[in-house]
């Protein structure tokens, strides 16, 4: 059995029935898979460790039936058939947790697939290394998400756990005091410089760019954070046009 958006019937309102007693915000119970289902669905995939793709097939169903026997509703369990679900991959990532430094803004943690998290922890490690931070705006984004729209790309890497972004407050706001400074490099490619206190760090000036257009000399001890990312497999990307 598979369910998923675009889905109604008595299968989905048993769905939402044991989402809710598991304590999902399903919304109205009405047998219709909508995207506040999709929505529940993912996060309970992804508290499950399970690919979080809004689709309930046999193994979706099975950590429902372990999670409803766990809160003694039993009575809620799903019969789980014989005929197989469409074939699986034979490796399946999983989404891994990330550490990030908090400014503003931004974000403690995200989520990565797990090869790209080992690449991030390790890239992490050499900037903390150097003294500097790796702030976040995010990486992980759902499928709902991809329509487009003028700030956010169909092909996103974010839909796949591939690349992150960095807090908007760490950079672009005041050169002077902002823990990063965007260098304009050309071809609307950007070069991110941290600071740091670390004196193995040459002291460097940089002309950094703003929001608003503008550009003012920044003189401080900074590495780069774009050579150091793209050392461990990070490629930035150009700006739109």
């Amino acid at each position: 059995m598979i369910i998923k958006r675009g889905s109604k019937g008595p299968d989905v309102k048993e769905l939402q029935i044991a989402l809710k007693e598991l304590g999902y915000n399903i919304g109205v119970v009405d047998g219709d898979f909508g995207p506040a289902t999709e929505l529940q669905v993912e996060k309970f995939q992804e508290a499950v460790e399970l690919h979080p793709d809004g689709i309930v097939g046999k193994g979706t169903l099975r950590q429902i039936n372990e999670a409803l026997d766990n809160a003694g509703e039993s009575d809620l369990k799903f019969k789980i058939g014989d005929h197989p679900d469409p074939e699986e991959p034979t490796k399946r990532m999983k989404w891994v947790k990330v550490d990030a430094d908090k400014i503003g803004d931004g974000y403690n943690r995200f989520y990565l697939r797990e090869d790209v998290a080992e690449a991030y922890n390790a890239f992490r490690a050499d900037v903390l290394a150097l003294g500097g931070v790796v702030s976040s705006a995010g990486a992980k984004r759902p499928l709902r998400d991809s329509a487009r729209s003028k700030s956010r790309s169909i092909k996103s890497l974010h839909y796949t756990g591939l690349a992150f972004d960095m807090a908007l407050s760490s950079a672009m706001n005041n050169p002077a005091k902002d823990r990063y400074v965007i260098e304009e490099v050309g071809d609307r490619k950007w070069n991110v410089w941290c600071k740091t206190d670390n004196e193995s760090v040459p002291v460097r000036k940089i002309e950094g760019y703003t929001y608003h257009h503008t550009r003012k000399i920044v003189e401080s001890r900074m590495f780069s954070m774009t050579e150091l990312a793209e050392k461990h497999g990070f490629k930035p990307i150009r700006a739109p046009s």
